[in-house]
């Protein structure tokens, strides 16, 4: 997998909070770690629930601070250099659990962002003014990562069988794939890494300037080793022998039916094969008893208008805020039960 080189100064961050006692930076092999704090969440957006979510959200870098005020989830973020993601706290009072985790977290060179707030959890902040602290968010337009358009979540039966007038340009677009006789398999990192990188490569090549591939690469590379994971499922479709599209999701709780989508890749030039690949794994996951499958925000006009051809069941607007500090107040280091 490529690794981003590291600044002298992202080095000194990752110092600085590997010392912190609170604070312990969390790996593929934490799945259990990071299941059990993201099992306290129970709101809508249902990335918050999913391990594989913030195990690839978080593949730079990601970090757990816990006290007995409750848990915050941080990243390096993915695309901006020097920047860290803060993701919503997970606790009884997350206005002061959000105020220690700053008095705490030395700032990085490119700022902190609030990540994924939902509407209620935006009064957390205040409404962005100053709080007693000297703190400071300030809402600012998504442009990067993929909740600029809303995130939403489908029902995987009324996918799968996609019935009515609300469905007509999907079911159009079932029908033109089904005409192709694509073959449809199951991936396994082991056998098909190297078929996966040659499509992903295909795929950079069309799409990304020479100086951006390497870039826009890893995070695909990312996935292909997280098909190691039993939770994560996949399929790939090829025409002719050839794979041409696959599709990755988190079966993230049976119990409760819910799962979550991860990445869709598709270099057909026929039209249809994206949609198709989403109803099959809507059918899989139906077939498996789950009744939900969350299929993210996007970052495009386009890419939300492709995923509402699919019907929602329901969509869930989130936020991003910056966080800064006014100047003339000065912070002093906050004291800590050891959770």
């Amino acid at each position: 997998m490529i690794e981003p080189a590291r600044t002298s100064f992202l080095r000194d961050f990752e110092q600085a909070v590997s010392r912190h006692p609170f604070i312990r930076p969390l790996s593929a092999m934490d799945h259990d770690t990071l299941a059990r704090v993201l099992g306290a969440y129970d709101g809508p957006d249902p990335y918050r629930s999913s391990p594989a979510y913030f195990q690839f959200t978080g593949r730079r870098g990601l970090w757990l601070f816990e006290t007995l005020e409750g848990t915050v989830i941080f990243c390096r973020h993915p695309n901006v250099e020097e920047t860290v993601l803060v993701f919503p706290p997970i606790g009884a009072d997350g206005a002061k659990l959000l105020e220690s985790f700053f008095k705490s977290v030395p700032s990085p060179q490119g700022g902190f962002q609030l990540a994924r707030f939902t509407a209620a959890e935006t009064a957390l902040l205040d409404g962005g003014s100053t709080v007693s602290s000297g703190t400071v968010y300030a809402p600012i337009d998504e442009r990067v990562l993929d909740w600029a358009y809303p995130v939403h979540v489908l029902g995987t039966e009324l996918v799968s069988e996609h019935q009515g007038p609300q469905f007509r340009d999907f079911r159009q677009n079932i029908h033109r794939a089904e005409r192709l006789n694509l073959s449809c398999r199951p991936l396994q990192t082991s056998g098909d890494s190297t078929e996966l990188k040659r499509l992903v490569a295909r795929w950079v090549k069309g799409h990304c300037p020479d100086e951006e591939a390497a870039a826009q690469t890893e995070p695909f590379l990312h996935v292909i080793e997280m098909l190691r994971d039993e939770k994560i499922q996949s399929l790939g479709f090829e025409e002719n022998g050839t794979l041409v599209a696959f599709i990755v999701w988190e079966e993230t709780d049976p119990a409760k039916g819910t799962a979550n989508s991860l990445m869709n890749l598709n270099v057909s030039a026929h039209k249809g094969v994206s949609e198709y690949s989403y109803y099959r794994m809507c059918c899989d996951l139906s077939a498996k008893g789950f009744k939900e499958v969350c299929i993210g925000g996007s970052e495009t006009p386009s890419l939300d208008r492709f995923k509402r051809k699919m019907n929602p069941i329901r969509s869930v607007e989130l936020s991003s805020f910056v966080h800064f500090v006014e100047p003339h107040l000065k912070l002093e280091p906050d004291s800590y039960q050891v959770a």
